[in-house]
């Protein structure tokens, strides 16, 4: 039997670790019914989680920038029209995905905007049910066909981040029922799940893990039944596989991946999650050792320096071939749910390798496959060549799989970053921020990882025994760590500082961030802590010379080179410039080409000519650009009305056509001509003065305003702005003659309030007298 890391428990933090230990998945505490096992670590709660830096403007820009600018009904209608019939169809899977990265961005930073689009998007789904309860998007006497129940799958994953964000009950019954549909066709002395859908039932089996998470929350016996039928089914011979699916048994045996019923690797993955979950909701050990046997393969066989190699979207032998020249290597849906598995490991063994990979595939595969401005993502992502922005699959729904799945890989993070463990806290992520673990609160300070230095200061709510459990990263050969000025000894993996602490310990890690150099069949690769470093022809452009890198090369900061491109660091060794992987490329251009391995000695003359173009990047037939946003505001962190920032708005009225349209002023998203999905418009039936109110989430300091009108015909002509000082309104605009069609700007005296009121007087076009319109109301300080 496999042993696996296991912290000796202290009683307090163990009672703890009980009563808060309620399988956390979207970022709430959920009751779990039926559960046979606890997990060695637990996520921190994640709404007290605050990653700051560019890691944290990472964030921003993607609930910002995607995950809050997806149209709704793009996503849902695809269930309602149910039209789909082939294999080549998936839009059962966008709604899903995006939805449960939603969610996670709700738990972690939980605004009017992200849980009013979070109700929105999940009674849109609901409604679109069958009688019996399908929630899928196939023609009747389709279900089951291609990608059917794997579209179920992410239905009803969502459904289930929503309930453990809600506790709404509706919401539960809509996951029974969609269930009970799958019973009802699936189970025992039903059509086998081995049999149905795509590459040798592994898709269709990945519904075993929303199946066993409705157990936990429910009890209800039948669905554990289902979900060990549906594991059984793996076992004994199918239409596809005449020995079965085996994939237990072809794991424990320590079978390559790509060499297990279907070298599918996102699929496969998806499977062992829900063995993941079954063992925590059965106890049966082999769940469990299967999974950590196939991760096992999956590191030997597969992983590469930036993340998890695939070719095509399959296991390959990714691990050996990562210096060649790949068509479609590392598909981001892979790296996503290569993270998802690993963060279930982590918790279920406590194994720093976990932690270690998790970092290691955020800092490199997967923050190098998202867009600098967050909005779209790639969908391969390459060791060299050009990065190539992912086309879009279904022009119905405008998306790609990579472009929703790679948000749920980023908001990941803050449920890994900080855990529980029985003794105390445990840190796993030292990227600046904080958060609360149990009774403790962490804050850690410092530029990781472009500084080597970090401090974490330690506050209990009261002087208190416990051990707090730092990582230390396989690849800082040299740590030292100091408590309140005292130098303690490092432990590989996770040391354990066990002592009675008190409000303001601090805690000193200098890790070892030395240039080190890998090597893999005849070329070399410069790593830095996590972060992977590449050549970019933008700092290092082809030239002719011969150049040999030092076997312990010294890297030379370049801040001015870093900011020239936008990367987050660059470095020089002797006359070349690298930067960060992740930044290299960021261009998302045919004409910015990077490189990470590269051969000894170098001919800087053919760097780049490595055959990998856009076209062993990309499914799509010529160079595609992501779909063309709509505008947003310029500066949406430091906007104060921002929905997304905790304001709110109000009105004297709106259009009886567009209810609920007061919101759209402090949504970020600009009007753009003859658009009418995003604005505030008035009642036609009243006439002349209308106003609409943003509220502060709380008050602070204005000096500029600036109004967006939605109307180039019918734009205000006089306006006035107010705010509310001691309860007494104040005028800082007043405008009675605007001739500016699209957009007002005006700086005003400063001013602290928690209210901006716009009153318009009139407008523009005759022909609607009555009619205001408004965009967006933005206010900075």
């Amino acid at each position: 039997m496999t042993e696996y890391p296991c912290i000796n428990s202290h009683p307090r933090w163990t009672i703890m670790l009980l009563q808060l230990a309620a399988l956390l998945i979207v970022g709430t505490t959920v009751t779990v019914l039926a559960k046979e096992t606890e997990d060695v670590f637990t996520p921190a709660a994640p709404e007290t989680v605050r990653i700051s830096g560019r890691l944290g403007e990472k964030f921003d820009l993607c609930i910002t920038n995607r995950l809050l600018a997806q149209d709704v009904e793009s996503v849902v209608a695809p269930y309602r029209a149910k039209t789909e019939i082939g294999g080549a169809d998936w839009r059962c899977e966008y709604w899903g995905k995006w939805f449960t990265s939603l969610t996670l961005a709700d738990a972690y930073h939980s605004t009017p905007a992200t849980r009013e689009k979070r109700d929105e998007a999940a009674k849109a789904l609901m409604v679109t049910a069958a009688p019996d309860g399908y929630l899928g998007t196939r023609v009747p006497g389709h279900r089951l066909e291609g990608w059917d129940v794997w579209g179920c799958k992410y239905a009803l994953l969502g459904l289930m981040a929503d309930y453990d964000r809600t506790h709404d009950a509706t919401v539960l019954n809509a996951a029974r029922r969609q269930t009970d549909v799958l019973i009802a066709e699936l189970g025992p002395g039903k059509t086998s799940i081995a049999d149905v859908g795509e590459w040798n039932g592994l898709p269709a089996s990945s519904v075993l893990e929303p199946v066993v998470l409705l157990y936990e929350r429910t009890g209800e016996k039948k669905y554990l039944d289902f979900a060990e039928h549906i594991v059984a089914c793996w076992s004994v011979p199918s239409k596809h596989l005449p020995a079965g699916m085996r994939l237990v048994e072809d794991a424990l045996a320590g079978k390559n991946p790509d060499q297990m019923c279907s070298p599918k690797s996102y699929e496969m993955m998806s499977c062992f999650e829900g063995l993941c979950e079954l063992y925590r909701a059965t106890g049966k050990r082999e769940y469990l050792d299967a999974s950590v046997k196939l991760a096992d393969g999956i590191f030997r066989e597969e992983a590469t320096l930036v993340g998890v190699g695939t070719r095509g979207e399959v296991w390959f032998g990714g691990a050996k071939q990562q210096t060649s020249l790949v068509d479609k290597p590392m598909e981001t849906c892979v790296t996503v749910t290569w993270m998802k598995f690993c963060d279930q490991l982590l918790r279920l063994t406590g194994d720093v390798r976990y932690a270690d990979e998790l970092e290691k595939n955020l800092y490199n595969g997967l923050l190098g496959a998202m867009m600098p401005d967050g909005q779209w993502w790639a969908y391969f992502d390459g060791l060299m060549g050009v990065r190539v922005p992912s086309y879009v699959q279904h022009a119905d729904v405008g998306l790609s799989c990579c472009v929703v799945n790679g948000p749920r890989g980023l908001m990941l993070t803050p449920f890994w970053a900080f855990m529980q463990s029985a003794d105390g806290p445990v840190v796993n992520l030292y990227a600046a921020g904080s958060a609360q673990v149990g009774t403790v609160k962490l804050e850690i300070t410092g530029d990781y990882p472009v500084s080597d230095q970090v401090a974490i200061r330690v506050t209990p709510a009261s002087t208190e025994e416990f051990t707090l459990s730092l990582r230390i990263p396989t690849w800082s050969e040299r740590t030292e760590l100091k408590l309140n000025g005292k130098v303690l000894p490092v432990t590989p993996g996770y040391t354990k500082i066990h002592r009675t602490w008190r409000k303001g310990d601090r805690v000193a890690i200098t890790f070892d961030m030395r240039a080190k150099m890998v090597e893999c069949n005849g070329q070399v690769a410069l790593q830095r802590g996590p972060v992977v470093l590449s050549l970019d022809n933008r700092l290092t452009p082809a030239a002719a010379s011969q150049i040999t890198l030092d076997r312990n090369p010294e890297l030379k900061p370049n801040p001015a080179a870093a900011k020239k491109i936008g990367a987050w660091m660059a470095f020089d060794v002797g006359a070349l410039t690298f930067c960060d992987y992740a930044s290299a490329g960021n261009a998302f251009s045919e004409q910015n080409i990077f490189r990470t391995w590269l051969p000894q000695p170098l001919d800087t003359a053919n760097v780049y000519e490595t055959g990998q173009t856009w076209r062993t990047l990309s499914h799509a037939p010529t160079w595609t650009n992501p779909p063309k946003s709509q505008p947003r505001v310029e500066n949406p962190k430091h906007d104060l009305a921002l929905a997304a920032n905790g304001a709110s708005a109000s009105s004297d009225s709106e259009y009886a056509h567009e209810p609920g349209c007061t919101g759209k002023v402090i949504d970020g998203v600009l009007a753009t001509p003859k658009d009418f999905a995003n604005r505030w418009h008035s009642s036609l039936d009243q006439p002349h003065p209308h106003w609409v109110e943003v509220h502060l989430a709380k008050p602070a300091n204005i000096s500029t305003v600036v109004i967006h009108f939605a109307d180039p015909d019918g734009y205000p002509v006089s306006f006035e702005g107010t705010v509310r000082v001691n309860g007494q309104e104040r005028q800082v605009i007043n405008v009675t003659d605007n001739h500016e069609a699209q957009v007002y700007r005006a700086k005003i005296e400063p001013v602290t309030t928690d209210s901006f009121r716009l009153t318009i007087r009139a407008s523009a076009n005759p022909a609607y007298p009555n009619a205001a319109q408004i965009s967006e109301i933005e206010l900075y300080p």
